[in-house]
């Protein structure tokens, strides 16, 4: 018998960053590309967007090459980090988990 879900490269890219941003507060871009051969901000693009007013906040920064959470967006990291998450946003649909705030 065998239990789990087989992990799509999709889901891979995401679990590594989330991963990042959760566990270290920093995720360099070049280390996505090196990992997975895709450009982070064409990959990420509507999460770019999405992330603008936790940026505005002051929780987040992203620069060219660097993701970094703020000291304050530490105490807000899941908040952040969901918004890398493909099964929580909810506009594909998907209302399974609880918001952070």
């Amino acid at each position: 018998i065998h239990r789990g879900k087989v992990l799509s490269q999709d889901d891979a890219c995401r679990r590594w960053v989330i991963q990042k941003i959760m566990c270290d507060f920093r995720l360099d871009k070049s280390d996505f590309f090196k990992r997975y051969g895709i450009s982070f901000d064409c990959y990420f693009q509507e999460e770019l967007v999405r992330i603008q007013p936790l940026i505005e906040q002051g929780l987040v920064s992203i620069s060219d090459d660097v993701v970094t959470v703020s000291s304050l967006g530490e105490l807000f990291v899941r908040v952040i980090a969901s918004t890398f998450d493909w099964y929580y946003n909810t506009s594909r649909g998907h209302k399974m988990f609880s918001k952070g705030v």
